[in-house]
């Protein structure tokens, strides 16, 4: 007989350690049962740890080109001032007259400031020059673009590929689905998690070499547009198509103080379960288990993690995560004022939280004010 989720909760034995115990692939959702308790301060190492994963290679930023060109100077300027007419003439200028990280830097900024006007065709002819550049890979960094841009882009991937497979120079793709809320205590308070934890745990994740991560935003935009309903199946064929080899599916159960979380990797070829686990702990140490689920995903994938996150994405803040999740949430039905609103609330309640931060920087602030 299936247990309940309470019992569920409380049949997990915690075991001490310092990082995350597993019992590798399994062939069934309960198989493979791994606990995380409470993190505990670590003992000083007596051998260097390995040196972190290289990051994805993201598209350059302008710190990175500052300097170089007065006319793209003046561009970001103008951009900053919210003078979006001059700041589009003037990246497209740029973009037809520069090369290099400075020509790619100008049509990237020129995309953004095509949708700060409501001009998404635009957007688009933008991002299909910035292709046009390749090599190397056009990646567009999740954290920071505006979640209109990402979907612009993968329409506009879709338009040249001819299919929705992410291109990609890595050995391996791994999409990660948003969680599913099963929560007995607080359902409607920590729903936005949904996002969340998927958010956190690709992030966990993404400084992995071995794999290529499909951002959350990205398996929505597809399950939408191809009109693929929701559920497991939806999302293994959205992992298909999106050349994945592997989906994970997680779950989280809030009761009372404590949290459990559970996630199943599935190949996406033959819908073989590879790894089943699930860790459990204190609702205040949400970052712990996430990070320590997230290092049993990429083991049941043969992937190496580095030793400690090299982004400031953590917070000790359940609340900051929770109010991070709803801006995500309004900011892809394109309510920028209220997706603002929640993450400034994030960075109320955490103001070192780095992922909020970003959003509210260089996701929102064009496309609030060109709204107002």
């Amino acid at each position: 007989m299936p247990r309940s989720p309470v019992l569920f909760l409380s049949a997990v034995v915690a075991v001490g350690l310092a990082g995350c115990g597993g019992s590798g692939a399994a062939t069934s959702p309960t198989a493979g049962i791994a606990a995380c308790d409470a993190p505990r301060e670590a003992p000083t190492a007596s051998v260097e740890p390995p040196p972190p994963a290289d990051p994805p290679d993201y598209e350059p930023g302008y710190a990175a080109v500052r300097g170089q060109s007065a006319a793209l100077d003046a561009a970001v300027a103008a951009y900053d001032q919210a003078d979006f007419e001059a700041a589009a003439s003037q990246f497209d200028a740029v973009g037809s007259s520069a090369s290099g990280d400075v020509r790619r830097v100008a049509l990237r900024m020129l995309g953004r400031t095509r949708l700060a006007l409501g001009d998404r065709a635009g957007a688009g002819e933008a991002l299909r020059r910035l292709v046009s550049t390749e090599p190397p890979l056009v990646r567009l960094n999740p954290d920071v673009e505006p979640l209109a841009l990402l979907e612009t882009f993968y329409e506009v991937r879709r338009g040249q590929d001819g299919d929705y497979a992410v291109r990609t120079d890595r050995g391996r793709t791994l999409a990660i689905a948003d969680f599913t809320n099963g929560s007995i205590t607080d359902f409607q308070q920590v729903d936005p998690l949904r996002l969340g934890f998927a958010s956190l745990m690709i992030d966990r994740m993404r400084n992995s070499t071995d794999l290529e991560l499909v951002e959350r935003v990205r398996l929505q935009w597809l399950l939408d547009e191809a009109a693929l309903g929701t559920g497991e199946a939806a999302g293994r064929e959205a992992g298909r198509l999106l050349g994945a080899d592997q989906v994970v599916f997680g779950t989280y159960i809030k009761n009372g103080d404590d949290m459990l979380l559970t996630a199943r990797v599935v190949d996406v070829e033959t819908g073989r379960i590879l790894m089943g686990e699930r860790v459990e702990g204190r609702a205040s140490q949400f970052d712990a288990l996430v990070s320590c689920l997230s290092q049993l995903v990429a083991e049941s994938v043969d992937a190496r993690l580095p030793a400690e996150p090299t982004s400031q994405a953590s917070t000790e803040s359940l609340d900051a995560v929770i109010a991070y999740a709803r801006g995500l949430a309004l900011e892809e039905t394109e309510d920028y004022g209220a997706a603002l609103e929640q993450y400034q609330l994030a960075l109320s309640l955490d103001p070192d939280y780095e992922p909020a931060q970003l959003r509210v920087d260089e996701g929102l602030v064009p496309l609030v004010a060109a709204n107002n």
